[in-house]
């Protein structure tokens, strides 16, 4: 079975919000249009921290498809909000990230 997102919202701001396509079931997206320009707004889920290889992999692989909405959108901001399973201390929140 195919999972499914949704987003829920007022139909008051229907003509202004578009919902972005992701590929990656841990994403939604949609970009806002507001009088300060279009803002792009993410919900993260990010994957658990096993300590291992495959939770580093899998959050890599994230933060990388969470890169390339924010570079597809010309947008004048960036809200990114979820969870994203980390906590002080564990391994993979403290690695670099550049978005």
């Amino acid at each position: 079975m195919e999972e499914q997102l949704c987003c829920r919202y007022r139909k008051s701001l229907a003509d202004h919000i578009t919902l972005i396509h992701s590929v990656d079931p841990r994403l939604t997206a949609v970009r806002l249009l507001t009088r300060c320009g279009p803002v792009l707004i993410l919900n993260v889920y990010m994957p658990t921290d096993y300590h291992n290889e495959d939770s580093l992999e899998q959050y890599c692989e994230t933060c990388g498809r969470i890169d390339a909405l924010i570079m597809k959108q010309d947008v004048a901001e960036v809200i990114v909000a979820g969870d994203f399973s980390c906590g002080f201390g564990i391994h993979v929140f403290m690695l670099p990230l550049q978005i």
